[in-house]
């Protein structure tokens, strides 16, 4: 695949190759299911034990699998990651750089007002430390603010996408079933659907404070494991 293909080719290219490949392994184990090459009428996987049984499924599934396409499938869903986390990485630095402009801004009023109350609070000795202490909570207070706008960003953003592409696949499969006459080149029933059904999910993302409700969180939990993963791959740096 070309280097000029973008990203999100990339991964759907790679998300279909890994498919293709799953889908052989499942229909060679199916296949391998119902030999019996000693003729007793019993299949052989039924007569192995736990052992025997994991070690000829991983044999049939090596066989089963193209390793070219699915080393292509891996290298392609890599490169689409390692472009994901570039583009977050970005993402975060900039929500940072914001976080301490606002910090800057309210360091004025705070010195200005906050800094003599607190340096009468500190022990002599230590009244050195009251600028720098200040320093880091208002900065820290300044990016949980810049964290805090731009999850209400990225909310709203997918609030949008969502509402726009739900509308209109509906409105699409309703359309294919002959239940209504729908164009989503001319009419505008789809942004109406969708725009709706976006502020609906952006308000019901405000209501849970953006965290999945039970039972969605479990059901989601590896793609939540999967985003504290980036959380951390984008942090550590």
């Amino acid at each position: 695949m070309s280097a000029g293909k973008p990203t999100s080719l990339r991964s759907c290219y790679g998300s279909a190759h890994l498919k293709s490949n799953g889908l052989q392994v499942i229909e060679a184990s199916e296949r391998d299911n119902l030999k019996d090459e000693d003729g007793d009428n019993i299949a052989d996987v039924d007569q192995m034990t736990s052992a025997e049984l994991i070690e000829h499924k991983v044999s049939v599934a090596l066989a089963a699998v193209d390793p070219v396409k699915l080393n292509n499938a891996v290298q392609q869903i890599y490169t689409a990651a390692i472009a994901v986390v570039g583009v977050l990485k970005l993402e975060f630095a900039r929500t940072v750089a914001l976080g301490n402009a606002i910090g800057d801004v309210l360091m004025v009023p705070v010195n200005k007002f906050v800094a003599p109350l607190a340096m009468k609070c500190f022990p002599e000795e230590y009244a050195q430390w009251c600028p720098v202490l200040l320093n880091y909570a208002v900065k820290s207070i300044a990016i949980s603010i810049a964290w805090t706008l731009q999850r209400m960003i990225s909310a709203v953003h997918s609030a949008i996408r969502g509402g726009l592409m739900c509308s209109r696949g509906l409105l699409n499969y309703l359309q294919s079933k002959d239940i209504i006459s729908f164009n989503d080149k001319e009419s505008t029933l789809d942004e109406i659907v969708g725009w709706s059904m976006a502020l609906l999910g952006f308000y019901v993302q405000m209501k849970l404070g953006f965290e999945l409700p039970f039972p969605i969180n479990i059901i989601c939990l590896p793609f939540s494991m999967a985003e504290s993963y980036l959380v951390w791959s984008i942090m550590s740096d």
